[in-house]
């Protein structure tokens, strides 16, 4: 609030403007303007009142009269313009503030449309006591008109940054909205910068770390949700996704725990299935994904929507292998014997990472070649020299085969079930009529010992099974394959 000392002459000159003022005399208002100087004029037009600090543009701009508005701000030149716009009251409003924030949009753009763009911004930037810019108290009150009106005014950058400004609440006008449900204005400020400016918009947060899209989905905004990511891209609705707030959840966390089922399907409907893994797997501070929070608050069907989303990204990477189509499996007393034509060292020939194989596109291992470290070499050998005589393990009972899921060098991999556990399934080639009851210690030695193995980068053998006529090894089923590997862990240092 400005505190200039009027001399006596200045003094009773404001008050004479005072009372034209009052009662809407434009005629004399010039008059009186007339015959002062600019620097006069800027110090009598600066003065405030005693009682609430407004100066005469205040008063006349809160009344809607633009005819003596306009006397005012025609008086002096453009350069001297912001000197009495930026004066404040008590309240540090502006004039602007005072006549924003009673819709009078006319009044509005008469203050502003002669400023140079740089006072124009000095103008517009000037908060009052709670911390509002004349936009943001404008469309608070539900006068997105003068919002309207006044970004016609402004240069693109300048009111970019006006949205980035935050009241004394840590909250930016879209924050606000968002928290508000009130999409008109979220709509009309989507549309109002560019897209490199609206993805900075939505990561400015409030002091408890959560943005606008946080906000509306806690508060259950499914409007005003879709509004606020439809002008995102997948990548960055991903980046918003995963960002925690100081509590440790996200947009979906908050989505899940109150039921917002429409509003998680559109929050990960634009994320490409390996993101919306990651997304479905952040946890808060207490260990907690989306799914969790939601089964803790009780809402069933979000916890359900959130199980479907994530098999379906699942399918989309890995192709049906969460489908299999049932095959019964036949014991051996059912198969057709026959001479064997498959060796002990066709059944398990090596030992790979506990990665898919990037030649097939999923499954276990199908590489025979890589490297076997000295500590699980050491296990595999300790672990044949105590089997004895006990031969070849029980075949797996209850496997199912689905579909193919693809195909190495020495193995074709099915998906499939084993006592409804997912897993993956390497048929063997050529064996057709194997008498698994007929193998010798010497040809299933190696199976024994590998099935003893227990390693984090080691894919886990189960078993045989006999599928038709032909061999399995029933193997656990990766999460992921080689080429999605980087990308499903790009939080992770992964150390084989």
């Amino acid at each position: 609030m400005a505190t200039n000392k009027l001399s006596t002459s200045l003094q009773k000159t404001h008050d004479k403007l005072k009372g034209f003022v009052g009662s809407g005399d434009e005629k004399s208002v010039k008059e009186v303007l007339g015959t002062l100087s600019t620097a006069d004029k800027v110090k009598i037009l600066c003065e405030p009142d005693r009682s609430h600090g407004f100066t005469l543009l205040h008063k006349a701009a809160m009344n809607d009269n633009m005819a003596v508005v306009r006397s005012m701000v025609a008086s002096l030149p453009a350069a001297d313009l912001h000197k009495i716009l930026t004066a404040q009251n008590k309240v540090n409003e502006t004039a602007v503030h005072a006549a924003a924030y009673k819709g009078f949009e006319d009044v509005v753009k008469c203050m502003l449309e002669q400023l140079p763009q740089p006072d124009l911004f000095k103008t517009l930037k000037v908060l009052d006591k709670h911390g509002y810019t004349a936009v943001f108290g404008a469309a608070k009150r539900g006068y997105v008109n003068v919002a309207r009106c006044i970004r016609q005014l402004v240069a693109k950058a300048d009111w970019a940054k006006l949205l980035m400004l935050k009241n004394n609440q840590s909250k930016t006008i879209i924050y606000w909205a968002a928290q508000e449900g009130n999409t008109e204005l979220v709509k009309f400020l989507v549309e109002t910068i560019s897209d490199e400016d609206y993805v900075k918009l939505m990561t400015v947060k409030n002091s408890y770390g959560q943005s606008p899209i946080f906000r509306a989905a806690s508060n259950g905004k499914l409007d005003t949700l879709k509004c606020l990511i439809d002008r995102v891209s997948g990548s960055e609705l991903y980046r918003l996704l995963i960002d925690k707030s100081l509590e440790g959840l996200t947009p979906l966390h908050m989505a899940a725990s109150s039921g917002l089922v429409d509003g998680i399907r559109e929050l990960l409907g634009k994320l490409d299935p390996a993101d919306r893994i990651e997304a479905l797997n952040v946890k808060n501070k207490q260990g907690q994904t989306a799914k969790e929070m939601a089964v803790q608050e009780k809402q069933k069907e979000a916890a359900a929507i959130l199980d479907e989303i994530k098999k379906q990204a699942n399918n989309e990477i890995y192709g049906s292998a969460q489908r299999p189509k049932a095959v019964t499996t036949k014991s051996t007393s059912e198969t057709e014997k026959s001479p064997a034509s498959v060796t002990g060292s066709h059944l398990v020939t090596g030992i790979s990472h506990k990665v898919v194989s990037s030649d097939s596109g999923v499954s276990s291992s199908e590489t025979d070649s890589i490297p076997i470290s000295r500590e699980i070499a050491r296990s595999a050998t300790e672990a044949t020299a105590t089997m004895g005589d006990q031969g070849l393990a029980d075949v797996l009972q209850e496997v199912e085969m689905g579909e193919r899921l693809g195909s190495g060098g020495q193995a074709t991999v099915y998906g499939g079930t084993w006592l409804g556990t997912p897993v993956a399934i390497k048929v063997l080639p050529d064996s057709e009529g194997f008498d698994l009851s007929a193998a010798s210690m010497e040809q299933v030695e190696e199976y024994n010992a590998i099935k003893t193995l227990r390693h984090p980068n080691v894919v886990q053998f189960y078993g045989i099974a006999k599928l038709d006529n032909r061999i399995g090894l029933v193997m656990e089923l990766c999460d992921t394959d080689l080429s999605l590997l980087l990308k499903l862990t790009r939080l992770q240092n992964l150390t084989f």
